[in-house]
C-alpha cells in the first residue's frame, strides 16, 4: 500500500435486540372463589450481522424465543377437591380412582343445570413454546442486474 492512499474497509453491522415482557391477570368468573390468575412470561433476543464487500451485501440472523403462558385456579397445586367431594373417575377399581391424578390440574369439575348459570371455575392450562430461528442472504449486484438467495431455518418446540 503506498503512503497517502486510504486502506478500503467493508462497511459492516451489528445488530442485537432483547425483549422482555411479564403480564400478571385475574380471571373473573361468577363465583369469585373460582376465579383464577394468569400469568405470561416472553423473552426474544435477536442478533444480526451484516456486511457489504464490493458488489455483494450479505445478512444473517439468529432469534431465539421463549413464551411461557400459565393459568391457574385455586386448587391448583392444592387440593383435590373433586376426589374430597366424593367424584371419581374410575369407580369399579378399589380404591376408586381420582379423576386427576396431576396436581394441576386438580378442581372442581363443571356442573350444568337446567335453566340456571353453569357451574364451573377457571380451568389450568399449562404452555411453553420455544423458537430458535436461523436466516441468512446475501446479494450480487452488477451494474442493472441483482441476484439474490437466503434462507431460513426455523425450530419450534411446543410443550403443553
Amino acid at each position: 500500500m503506498a503512503s497517502g492512499t486510504p486502506a478500503q474497509t467493508s462497511p459492516q453491522s451489528l445488530n442485537v435486540n432483547f425483549n422482555f415482557g411479564d403480564l400478571a391477570t385475574d380471571v373473573i368468573n361468577i363465583f369469585p372463589q373460582l376465579s383464577g390468575k394468569q400469568r405470561t412470561q416472553n423473552y426474544a433476543l435477536t442478533v444480526g450481522y451484516t456486511i457489504i464487500k464490493g458488489e455483494w451485501f450479505t445478512n444473517i440472523n439468529v432469534t431465539s424465543s421463549r413464551n411461557n403462558a400459565q393459568v391457574r385456579n385455586p386448587f391448583t397445586n392444592g387440593q383435590d377437591i373433586a376426589t374430597k367431594l366424593g367424584i371419581f373417575g374410575d369407580t369399579t377399581t378399589t380404591p376408586p380412582t381420582p379423576v386427576n391424578t396431576n396436581p394441576q390440574n386438580f378442581g372442581l369439575p363443571n356442573l350444568l343445570f337446567n335453566g340456571f348459570t353453569g357451574f364451573s371455575e377457571t380451568q389450568p392450562n399449562f404452555q411453553l413454546t420455544q423458537t430458535l430461528s436461523a436466516s441468512g442472504s446475501t446479494a450480487w449486484s452488477h451494474g442493472s442486474h441483482v441476484l439474490r438467495i437466503g434462507g431460513d431455518v426455523d425450530r419450534v418446540e411446543f410443550n403443553f
